[in-house]
């Protein structure tokens, strides 16, 4: 199991354990599958246990086309509901768990039915979010 929790950021890296996922990693490490596959260069969703991956927050959105307009987004927002929590809410809307942390002001992993969440832009990292703390993870400097 990886012990990364889902409120520090991602940065360093982490071996493959068996009965891992993308989706286990990222959800844990606070990205996106999007941005894990980005940031190691992942064609396709296997992975192996040994494996090492990185954890950093890499734009895995296609750029815009030359021809489009920098228009701000839209304001999303999200409501609460019974048996949801944040990688739900995050995997859903394409964003990390740190962001939407960050958007919210919450601290930790509790949320409520019925609390009405701001979904930030795809591609959001957390403001200054702290640095991976588990025995699997090793810091990189960048």
């Amino acid at each position: 199991m990886l012990l990364i929790g889902p409120a520090h950021a991602a940065s360093g890296t982490v071996t493959v354990r068996s009965g891992d996922t993308l989706y286990k990693i990222a959800t844990r490490a606070g990205l996106s599958v999007a941005q894990l596959k980005a940031s190691n260069s992942l064609k396709s969703d296997t992975i192996r246990p040994g494996q090492v991956l990185k954890l950093s927050r890499v734009a895995a959105l296609p750029a815009a086309p030359a021809h489009a307009t920098a228009a701000a987004p839209a304001a999303v927002t999200y409501t609460v509901q019974r048996g949801d929590f944040l990688s739900k809410i995050a995997a859903k809307y394409g964003v990390s768990v740190g962001a939407l942390q960050a958007a919210n002001n919450i601290n930790g992993t509790l949320i409520s039915p019925g609390q009405r969440l701001k979904i930030p832009a795809r591609g959001a990292a957390p403001l200054l979010a702290p640095p991976p703390r588990c025995g699997r993870c090793t810091p990189t400097s960048m």
